[in-house]
């Protein structure tokens, strides 16, 4: 009553610089020692989350093939006196991963790039993602771990692009505008695909962004302190009007 889950990452083609791949196994040595019957058949259930790497493979449009794949089979003994086992038939998950370039520009998207903004990106969940960089490359993917950030920041050439991201739909956020501009809105990104087995189909969605930042001052926000001191301004103006008119219509009558 031994049984062995054994998920294994099957490498990419290209690049070769990741033909090892990776592996993981969980084993359970005797299941009698976890059920009191086994009589019944038996499901065992094995959740993992795993993330790919800057090798991972992008999927583009029109690829016929997604090179990133994840395979899965079950190991298992049900002789306790017998050293053999069997071995169920393998499962192969193919994960397509897409690219979002991005540029910083100023006032339009035919305006200068425009460098030192720094952004967090947000998932569907509002959950901000973190990133480490690939130097070579000079693109950002995500990542967790040591090095980690959740700094995205516009290069010399405005730009600060990413891959890895899985279908679905984000938020851009500035958390730093460059002196003289405008904090940009929450930006909403998309990302979409299609895909039959291991066949990209289709890819939609946000991919290459301009994304704009307006020069000049911040005007005071609707509501807010701003628009408060405007009111308390044109009131003192209105008063001091009111005093100039009221001196005036008593010097007539004197």
């Amino acid at each position: 009553a031994n049984v062995e889950l054994r998920a294994m990452v099957k490498s990419p083609t290209t690049p070769a610089a990741n033909a090892q791949g990776g592996a993981l196994t969980i084993s359970i040595a005797n299941l009698k020692d976890i059920l009191t019957d086994i009589t019944p058949a038996i499901s065992i259930v094995v959740e993992y989350d795993a993330h790919l790497n800057e090798k991972a493979v992008i999927s583009s449009a029109g690829d016929s093939t997604i090179e990133n794949k994840n395979g899965v089979y079950l190991e298992y003994s049900n002789d306790p006196y017998a050293t053999g086992t069997g071995k169920t038939q393998e499962k192969e998950v193919f994960v397509a991963t897409f690219k979002m370039d991005n540029t910083k520009v100023q006032d339009t998207e035919d305006g200068d790039v425009l460098a030192g903004a720094e952004f967090n990106l947000k998932d569907a969940d509002g959950n901000v993602i973190t990133f480490k960089t690939d130097s070579a490359d000079d693109y950002y993917y995500p990542a967790s771990g040591a090095g980690a950030s959740a700094t995205l920041t516009s290069a010399a050439d405005g730009t600060f692009n990413i891959k890895g991201l899985d279908a679905g739909t984000y938020t851009l956020v500035e958390t730093k505008t460059p002196a003289g501009f405008n904090t940009m809105e929450d930006k909403a990104l998309q990302i979409g695909a299609t895909h039959k087995d291991d066949t990209v189909v289709t890819i939609t969605g946000d991919t290459s962004n301009k994304i704009v930042n307006v020069s000049g001052s911040n005007l005071p926000g609707t509501g807010g302190m701003g628009t408060t001191m405007l009111y308390v301004a044109g009131g003192a103006i209105v008063l001091i009007a009111g005093i100039g008119m009221a001196v005036a219509l008593r010097r007539r009558q004197a």
